[in-house]
């Protein structure tokens, strides 16, 4: 095996272990969610024989009923606050998850509005990995002034790798010359007609 094999297997060996690990770690958390279902309707059960043996008790006294009832408007009242304060915090993690979103989309904005204010390319500030706003500013007033990015590592790599190959520059065609060399209309009628053509 080459480096390059080794390195791709160990990379392949490495995923599928994580991969392994996810599936575990979902079982298990999948096997302790049932669980605590079960537990969570066993305790609702017991509960409601609880209630329903104190109910019979407060049947016959209309003081032990007035305060049975009470409680259970208490309880009942416990029960709405607690699921009103978790759905409070579900809300404030979705805004939270919404604002980080917001903010990389601003970061994205903002990087894009200073590249066009200072003729940059987005790409160029981007590989920077400035997010804070004034700084990015700063560096891209300065690679404006220098009319040209600072090269990166790869790119010098790849810059470096051409002029070692020798590569030849592309010598393109500016459009600049004589023509297609197609006789004008002038010249076809001369020509067909020598008697006739302007004396050159």
């Amino acid at each position: 095996y080459t480096a390059a094999e080794i390195d791709r297997i160990k990379a392949d060996s490495a995923s599928m272990g994580q991969g392994r690990a996810e599936k575990v770690a979902k079982q298990e958390k999948e096997t302790l969610t049932q669980e605590l279902q079960s537990t969570k309707t066993r305790l609702d059960a017991l509960e409601a024989r609880a209630n329903e043996a104190r109910l019979a008790e407060a049947r016959g006294d209309p003081v032990k009923l007035r305060t049975y009832q009470g409680e259970q408007a208490v309880a009942t009242r416990e029960r709405q606050v607690e699921e009103q304060i978790r759905d409070i915090a579900r809300r404030e993690g979705q805004l939270k998850a919404d604002r980080e979103e917001v903010n990389r989309d601003k970061g994205v904005v903002s990087i894009a509005y200073v590249a066009a204010k200072h003729g940059l390319e987005v790409e160029d500030l981007e590989s920077l990995g400035i997010s804070d706003p004034d700084a990015l500013e700063k560096v891209a007033v300065k690679l404006a002034a220098a009319g040209k990015p600072p090269e990166t590592e790869e790119e010098k790599t790849a810059r470096e790798a051409r002029e070692a190959a020798g590569e030849e520059k592309l010598d393109l065609d500016t459009g600049e010359g004589s023509g297609s060399g197609e006789k004008t209309e002038q010249e076809k009628l001369d020509e067909r007609y020598p008697t006739m053509a302007k004396n050159k």
